[in-house]
């Protein structure tokens, strides 16, 4: 008896000397019931009973939560790390590739492997599996100084809103990580990639064209999956499989712009108009090869004049040539002069084209010639309750309401379909993504119409804008 009474002794006297925070860790150490539970479990001091616990709770949990709970690196883990590794591995489908090379790397990194016998081959490193980089944290890097740095925050802000709006209940949270490029610092993205692609397997950014490509170089050696969401150089969803961009596509834009120009009977002969550069732009040769094929006419293409005269010549042209329809890609400043040269020649045309024939571009004078002229937006447009919501938290956080907080969200909400449809690897991220729009899919771009954001046509009325219809 009294040596059973000096074990106990022994015992408690153990437990007094541990720090309070350890004793909290130790009482709270009880069997896990939900996958949240399982994390704050994960969190206490480390001890065979937790692990146990933990164990068991790993039979029943899915692959997402295991995914979830490994987001937490190997000095919060400790032994249980070992434990969710194998759980995972079991449940791990053979076609699920990258899910289980990832999973392989980190387990053999969790345990400890005998040295190389002598002669013997040494392993290799195991760091470009990157395996211990989640979905659950999503990186970003925008530029936090110079003329681009305070749009950041609010991308931030937008995007953490996207990865956690119109979710199931008790679907598993996100975080952010995130890195400062300076001014668009080369330098400072390479250093931003290299600090936080080791952590997360989803990248955002950057905002301009030169720099994102820089970024999405680096993600298609490392496996990555990077969105930009506001970077409008064409090329970029195109340098990898799992490189993608927001968007809206200009050609996309262009297309969608000749199916609406196109219909009527009879079918309506079109014309179009700009710089020798813009004519051969996504936007307007989109918008040539649409329209040929949906009314099986050729696509008559006229050189925008700076000249004065010039410009009274090309009026009289295009109206002789019975042209219904003239689209013009060009500068509200350049297309003023042909707007009033038309109107002189009394020329019964059509006008279509994108933002720069908004009325707000021309002088109160022009504003009445712009009647019936059609434009598509070059920006998405989300549905009114969604709108009012992102225009809420914009006033809410002091920041400016409007494109910025869109695209944020719509990118959010993207990545967060895909990683709640099951997705666990970059890899697996990247072909969610191309679910959809197989048009968008092959030029690397997204598909937003599952969050109902449309492409809005307008036409002029009384020198005011009016949403004419939306696109999908």
């Amino acid at each position: 008896m009294r040596s059973r009474g000096c074990g106990l002794l022994f015992v408690l006297c153990a437990a007094l000397s541990l720090p309070v925070s350890a004793q909290a860790a130790v009482a709270r150490a009880v069997a896990p019931r939900s996958v949240l539970e399982a994390d704050s479990l994960v969190r206490t001091v480390a001890n065979p009973a937790r692990d146990r616990f933990l164990a068991e709770w790993a039979k029943r949990a899915s692959m997402n939560e295991l995914v979830w709970l490994l987001r937490r690196p190997a000095s919060e883990l400790g032994s249980a790390e070992p434990v969710l590794l194998d759980a995972a591995l079991a449940q791990c489908a053979p076609a699920r590739t990258s899910l289980r090379d990832c999973l392989l790397a980190r387990r053999a990194l969790a345990v400890p492997q005998k040295p190389a016998r002598k002669g013997e081959p040494v392993w290799p490193s195991l760091a470009a599996l990157r395996p211990y980089a989640s979905v659950y944290r999503v990186a970003v890097i925008t530029p936090d100084l110079g003329e681009y740095g305070g749009i950041g925050p609010v991308l931030r802000a937008a995007l953490l809103e996207g990865l956690h709006a119109g979710r199931a209940p008790g679907a598993l949270a996100f975080a952010m990580d995130s890195a400062g490029t300076g001014d668009s610092d080369p330098v400072l993205v390479a250093a931003a990639a290299e600090s936080l692609f080791a952590r997360s397997d989803v990248i955002v950014g950057e905002l301009l064209s030169p720099p994102t490509t820089s970024l999405a170089t680096a993600a298609r050696v490392s496996g990555h999956t990077l969105v930009s969401p506001t970077a409008t150089d064409e090329r970029i969803g195109r340098m990898g499989p799992q490189v993608f961009q927001l968007g809206p596509s200009a050609a996309l834009r262009g297309r969608r712009l000749a199916t609406r120009m196109s219909e009527g009977s009879p079918t309506p002969v079109i014309a179009v108009l700009g710089s020798r550069a813009s004519l051969a732009a996504p936007f307007a040769s989109a918008f040539t090869a649409e329209a040929r094929e949906r009314t099986g006419r050729e696509i008559a293409q006229h050189v925008l004049p700076q000249d004065p005269a010039a410009i009274a010549a090309l009026a009289r042209t295009v109206k002789g040539s019975n042209a219904s329809v003239l689209m013009c890609d060009a500068s509200a400043r350049e297309l003023e002069p042909l707007v009033r040269a038309l109107a002189s020649e009394g020329a019964s045309v059509r006008m279509c084209g994108g933002t720069a024939l908004a009325p707000e571009g021309f002088r109160a004078s022009a504003r009445p010639l712009l009647e019936g002229v059609t434009y598509i937006d070059d920006g998405w447009r989300l549905p009114a309750a969604d709108r009012s919501r992102l225009d809420s938290l914009a006033v809410a956080t002091g920041t400016r309401a409007g494109s910025v907080w869109t695209r944020g969200w719509l990118v959010g909400r993207a990545i967060a379909r895909a990683v709640d449809g099951g997705a666990c690897t970059a890899h697996e991220v990247a072909d969610a993504l191309r679910k959809g729009d197989a048009w968008l899919a092959e030029r690397g771009f997204l598909d937003v119409s599952p969050e109902g954001a449309t492409l809005p046509l307008y036409t002029v009325h009384n020198g005011r804008s009016i949403v004419l219809s939306d696109t999908q």
